[in-house]
């Protein structure tokens, strides 16, 4: 089976195909560990943006490449695809870096993060 995305803009992405259900799935996720559409800047929606259609880009190029027979050419040297591949992925590993791979802090009931009333009871077992 092959799968085929003719991407031009991130608006090329719609729910009617599995790609584009895929594509907002990851964009929301990426969102949520960032801490939330309203705690997320414009500049790091972009990044967001970007990552996704980086993401996208390198599922199509490891399809294409499992399809290939062979990834070696003629003269015995990997097809310049290979190489694309890795740019392509170093690439998606610079942007996540450049957003930060930290998954944000889940809050309580109250807004503290986890690791907030983790430290109160810890400090309250020292104090005791």
């Amino acid at each position: 089976m092959k799968l085929r995305v003719n991407l031009r803009s991130w608006y090329d992405f719609d729910g009617r195909t599995h790609a584009g259900r895929v594509a907002r799935s990851l964009r929301k996720d990426l969102i949520a560990s960032l801490g939330g559409k309203d705690k997320v800047s414009a500049q790091r929606l972009l990044l967001v943006d970007m990552i996704v259609m980086a993401k996208m880009t390198l599922d199509q190029l490891d399809i294409y490449l499992a399809e290939m027979s062979t990834l070696v050419g003629r003269a015995g040297k990997v097809r310049s695809i290979v190489t694309q591949r890795y740019q392509q992925a170093g690439h998606l590993a610079r942007l996540l870096d450049r957003v930060g791979l930290d998954k944000a802090g889940k809050k309580s009931a109250d807004g503290e993060s986890i690791a907030d009333l983790t430290a109160k009871i810890v400090a309250r077992r020292h104090a005791s």
